[in-house]
């Protein structure tokens, strides 16, 4: 398979460097790192990755993530994709595995696997069961075919915080053949805007369900009174310490 790994940068930020270090090992004719760099990204910061024949490295001015995610969408050549935030990892003593299990299973639509959310020290495991009620599927260890995000039309920009949320759904709706694995594939840094806009985020997603899934709109509210509740009792929790 041809894989890119997809990186869309904002700004200037050492987080890159974990990054690169944890792709630069399986970097080959099969697999190259895509760097999307906003305007507000220095000529310095895009030198200070080394040049290699497995790195393509763009510079388009984006008003967002998810524009920047489809412009390097138009960008990326490959069959398949994945997306790794800055800071974001590939998990070094089971990265092999993951190439062997796509490998066995051929040609799909999609392969999810398995992802440590390190700032949480949990691992969350796909399941696509749970997709019409919650984020079930890491995004960060989510490979997807390059073609079919752009024919269900890429990244929805009218969602500012959930469109990662939003293509899973639509993708899954429309492209069935899928391995789903427990295997963990990434480390994911965490601190982005899912969590400092956590109660927006869940806004979007409870928008997302009601569009996709029809979610019905008592279900709605009962899932915003319980996130309410949960981010009350973490508050408390912490005035308390």
């Amino acid at each position: 398979m041809l894989l890119s790994i997809i990186t869309c940068v904002k700004e200037d930020t050492n987080d890159l460097v974990a990054t690169y270090n944890s792709i630069a090992p399986f970097l080959c004719s099969e697999m190259s790192w895509l760097i999307k760099f906003s305007q507000h990204c220095s000529a310095a910061f895009l030198n200070s990755i080394p040049d290699n024949n497995y790195i393509k490295k763009v510079q388009i001015e984006d008003h967002g993530l998810y524009q920047g995610l489809n412009q390097a969408l138009d960008s990326c050549n490959s069959q398949y994709y994945s997306v790794l935030g800055a800071g974001d990892t590939l998990k070094q003593d089971a990265f092999w595995n993951v190439l062997s299990e796509i490998d066995a299973a051929g040609d799909m639509d999609a392969y999810f696997f398995a992802c440590n959310l390190n700032h949480l020290k949990v691992t969350l495991v796909p399941d696509l069961r749970d997709l019409n009620v919650r984020m079930a599927c890491p995004h960060p260890s989510s490979i997807l075919a390059v073609r079919s995000s752009k024919e269900i039309g890429g990244f929805n920009m009218q969602y500012e915080i959930a469109s990662d949320y939003d293509h899973l759904c639509r993708y899954t709706n429309a492209f069935r053949n899928c391995l789903v694995s427990r295997t963990v594939m990434t480390n994911f840094k965490g601190g982005g805007l899912s969590e400092i806009r956590s109660f927006e985020g869940a806004l979007e997603e409870e928008l997302i369900r009601m569009r996709i899934f029809k979610s019905k709109e008592l279900a709605v509210r009962s899932r915003l009174l319980v996130k309410c509740a949960n981010n009350i009792a973490a508050t408390l929790a912490k005035l308390v310490k």
